[in-house]
């Protein structure tokens, strides 16, 4: 599958180039963060140009919009997942899911697990985001990240963001990463360095080698400094498949990803555990094993369970309950400790639509965003941020390109 990052670019342009672009990039004073994240009449000009719906969705999720970046990440796919002559086995596979507290049991004696994630959900974000205090307890101490921007200039480092551990935060730039803008990714990152984690990028940097092999390769290497380590890994879609080979196409018949590659590498195999498949990130009618399965909350089952998953492909699957909205806004976004928070009264209605930001007090201007919504010009439109406790900058953009700030204290 296409991404559609920061990464191609390096590699369609150079390393050399786009080591200029990310330093330009990065300079606070050159940069206007209130553009970095488009809002949906400007997201109709990139749709017009593009014509792809999974570099819309990825962008609307960075505005927080959930609804849109589904609707166009689905319509941007050409089959469907499942067949319809497998649903009363898929129906008949409820049995065989088990509650989360019993994958904790399954965590905890493993070198390796790898999660991935749908780009454009950041729920998968959030669910790995509650896992990190109790895999540091089961004595994970690395986490290494798909979507971290590899080092271009010195490639014993992991990553270009060599601040990123002092800092605390990512910031709103290719220099941290593309897909890490999106504010839950932002708040993933943030808990595994709260965590105690060491964090680490592998995403394939310059060089000739492919890309699966050598995100595996970047992998391996942190096991080779340091043979105690007991890593997470967070990837996009696919890498996750561990099995040898698989046929993509007739041009890659014998196609290895990042997962099959590293089992190769070190002789360990990785706990893999697939998020995407039973959550809801493509509209119902899409996605035949989501749409007939329907659990009140995350479940997970064994790949051998699940007729008409290939079992040597990855070893779980996490069921994702269907999202729901509260104040406008998805039912996971409110995890343990955060309230809402009703900015309305602080917009000016004659200018919206307008994209809001809210970034802690004590971070600068670049940092990710702890939330970010848009608020429409329709008067059912309503301005509600989703924020853990803490003090905040809150920084408006809207539509005619005016901008405006204040303070928040949520208590």
């Amino acid at each position: 599958m296409k991404r559609y990052s920061f990464y191609n670019d390096v590699i369609r342009k150079g390393a050399a180039v786009m080591l200029l672009t990310v330093l330009l990039h990065c300079s606070i004073y050159g940069q206007d963060f209130y553009d970095e994240y488009l809002s949906s009449s400007e997201l109709d000009s990139v749709w017009k140009k593009s014509e792809n719906g999974q570099k819309v969705a990825a962008l609307y999720s960075f505005i927080g919009n959930n609804i849109k970046a589904i609707h166009w990440y689905s319509h941007s796919r050409k089959v469907k997942i499942g067949r319809e002559d497998i649903i009363n086995r898929i129906k008949g596979a409820e049995n065989y899911f088990k509650p989360m507290d019993d994958f904790y049991d399954i965590l905890s004696d493993e070198k390796i697990v790898i999660f991935n994630e749908a780009h454009h959900l950041p729920r998968h974000r959030v669910f790995v985001t509650g896992l990190l205090p109790k895999l540091k307890k089961m004595g994970y101490n690395y986490i290494g990240f798909e979507g971290l921007t590899p080092n271009y200039q010195d490639t014993t480092r992991t990553m270009m963001d060599t601040l990123l551990r002092d800092r605390g935060y990512p910031i709103v730039s290719g220099y941290s990463g593309y897909y890490i803008k999106e504010p839950q990714f932002g708040n993933l990152i943030r808990s595994a360095i709260q965590s105690g984690f060491r964090i680490f990028g592998y995403e394939k940097g310059p060089s000739g080698i492919p890309r699966e092999r050598k995100q595996a390769q970047n992998i391996a290497r942190v096991l080779a400094q340091d043979p105690d380590a007991r890593i997470v890994i967070f990837c996009g879609y696919d890498h996750l498949i561990e099995k040898d080979t698989i046929k993509l196409n007739d041009q890659y018949p014998d196609f290895t990803y990042m997962a099959g590659y590293l089992k190769k590498m070190t002789d360990i195999d990785p706990l893999t555990v697939n998020q995407v498949i039973l959550s809801d990130y493509l509209l119902p009618g899409y996605n035949i094993y989501y749409d007939h399965l329907e659990f009140k909350e995350e479940m997970f089952v064994s790949s051998k369970d699940l007729y008409g998953i290939d079992s040597l492909k990855y070893d779980y699957l996490v069921y994702h309950p269907r999202t729901k909205y509260n104040n406008g806004r998805p039912d996971w976004v409110k995890q343990q400790g955060y309230k809402y928070v009703d900015i309305t009264d602080r917009l000016d209605r004659e200018r919206l639509p307008c994209v809001v930001r809210a970034v802690k007090l004590d971070e600068k201007i670049n940092a990710v965003p702890m939330d970010i919504i848009e608020v429409q010009k329709d008067a059912m439109s309503q301005g509600i941020l989703v924020l853990p406790i803490g003090k905040y900058n809150v920084y408006l953009r809207y539509d005619d390109n005016s901008k405006d700030h204040f303070e928040i204290h949520v208590k």
